[in-house]
């Protein structure tokens, strides 16, 4: 609604209440009028004794200057039905300027409801954009974290397998040279048994004979000595 139009319509208003103001009091003069009229009249007709000569001229004067009211009366009537017509004219259209401008706001409001219910779905939308998104992010660090473990265990499997490997091998050098020392050892026991029925035929040999008084036992036990020091060999005396 632009200012003129409400400019219009204030001043129709305004002349539509000092066009009221005097039709008011013409009707109020006529009726003061029409009630003096009256009672002339009734004067006329109750008393036709004395002057009816200046009771006629005195009701003719009222009726004039009762017609001059009338007709001032009914130009300001006409007036004020022709400023009527222009001020329900200038109402019915700021009015319709009302309308149009409700019709404005409830269109402004309706635009309104709709931006709110599509800024509501595109923060659902992006809500579920972002939990997508966190999802799809969280597999991929879980994928790239069990690729991760994958390549560490094989990398740990492969480093077992190798030391284990290893330690198989060193294991089978072990048992093989425990193998190897089990079999000299039950050689060098064979040989040590062997060695000590030996000593020991020897030694019987060398009791009887020393018993006998025929060698010198020192000496023989010398000869013994040295044989079993060059064998490392201990001889419990």
């Amino acid at each position: 609604m632009e200012n003129n139009d409400i400019k219009t319509l204030i001043e129709s208003f305004k002349g539509y209440r000092d066009l009221l103001n005097p039709i008011q009091t013409n009707l109020h003069d006529f009726v003061e009028t029409y009630d003096s009229m009256k009672n002339d009249i009734e004067k006329l007709n109750t008393a036709f004794e004395g002057d009816i000569k200046g009771n006629l001229e005195k009701i003719y004067k009222n009726l004039s200057r009762q017609a001059e009211h009338a007709t001032d009366l009914s130009s300001r009537i006409d007036q004020f039905i022709t400023m009527t017509n222009k001020y329900t004219s200038d109402v019915t259209r700021f009015v319709g300027l009302f309308e149009k401008v409700e019709e404005r706001i409830r269109l402004v409001n309706d635009l309104e409801s709709k931006a709110e219910a599509q800024i509501g779905k595109l923060d659902e939308i992006l809500e579920e954009k972002r939990k997508n998104y966190n999802v799809k992010e969280l597999q991929r660090t879980l994928e790239s974290y069990n690729a991760n473990v994958q390549k560490m265990s094989e990398f740990i499997n492969k480093d077992i397998a190798e030391a284990l490997s290893q330690n198989y091998k060193k294991l089978d050098t072990i048992k093989s040279g425990n193998d190897n020392l089990t079999k000299k050892l039950k050689e060098e026991n064979t040989s040590v048994e062997s060695l000590l029925n030996a000593y020991l035929t020897t030694n019987e040999l060398l009791k009887q004979i020393t018993e006998k008084e025929d060698v010198n036992e020192a000496y023989i036990f010398e000869i013994i000595d040295k044989w079993a020091e060059d064998r490392k060999l201990k001889i419990k005396k």
